[in-house]
């Protein structure tokens, strides 16, 4: 009968308890489920929003995301966003963020002011406010009328475009339109205007008269425009048979 070695025998169990230790050990890491990263919530814009806007709880959208997944958190608590002013732009899908809102008391006029600009404050009548619905973040033209001098003829021109409508009388933000009030139209308007045409609009202000005209929402293009004098609406047929 052959002697069995011990040793050898039992350093083969011994690897084989191991191996099925590991096999074991592998099989219910497989049958083990993987574990999901506890997500978190960050809110998004529903809609694109201007400065002087307030935003409502059916504007924001609620999204469970990896904080890993994204780049800007924003926000992480919908309280401290719902009824708050947009100070700065915010496009559709943007996170909102504790830089581009504010409370209503935090929002003064200057922060509203574009770079380079002035705020400059009118006072104005019914007409140019277009009968209370002009409001904040509209853009407008301004038109002069103008007397001009013994060798000139009055004349109406067009002579500032594209500017931007920071506050109607004290209200630097928006109201609720169904709360307005048409019979307590405010007589003040603020406008953003460069050095240059503050002191244009200062001028005519006191020189001459003006009036506003709307513009598009979006349309930011500046037309050339020569003005207008009496001759250009008196048909040439009749300035011939004048003389003139």
């Amino acid at each position: 009968m052959r002697k069995i070695n011990k040793k050898a025998l039992f350093i083969s169990i011994l690897l084989a308890l191991v191996s099925a230790d590991f096999l074991m050990q592998y099989v219910r890491s497989i049958d083990k489920p993987i574990e999901e990263k506890p997500k978190i919530a960050i809110y998004t814009a529903v809609r694109s929003f201007k400065p002087g806007e307030e935003i409502l709880a059916s504007d924001i959208l609620e999204k469970k995301v990896d904080p890993e997944s994204v780049s800007l958190l924003g926000i992480t608590d919908k309280e401290q966003i719902i009824g708050k002013i947009v100070k700065l732009p915010i496009l559709a899908g943007e996170v909102f963020t504790k830089e581009r809102i504010a409370t209503r008391e935090e929002m003064q006029l200057s922060w509203q002011i574009p770079e380079g600009k002035r705020a400059i404050n009118l006072f104005v009548n019914e007409s140019l406010l277009f009968s209370d619905l002009l409001q904040v973040g509209d853009h407008i033209d301004v038109l002069g009328y103008f007397t001009g001098d013994a060798k000139s003829q009055p004349f109406v021109v067009t002579f500032l475009q594209n500017i931007e409508v920071l506050a109607i009388g004290t209200g630097k933000i928006k109201d609720n339109p169904q709360e307005a009030d048409v019979t307590a139209l405010e007589k003040t308007i603020t406008l953003a205007m460069t050095p240059k045409e503050a002191e244009k609009m200062f001028y005519t202000s006191n020189g001459g008269q003006y009036t506003f005209a709307l513009r598009k929402y979006g349309d930011n293009k500046v037309q050339s425009s020569d003005g207008v004098i009496l001759d250009d609406f008196i048909p040439a047929k009749a300035r011939m048979e004048s003389g003139e």
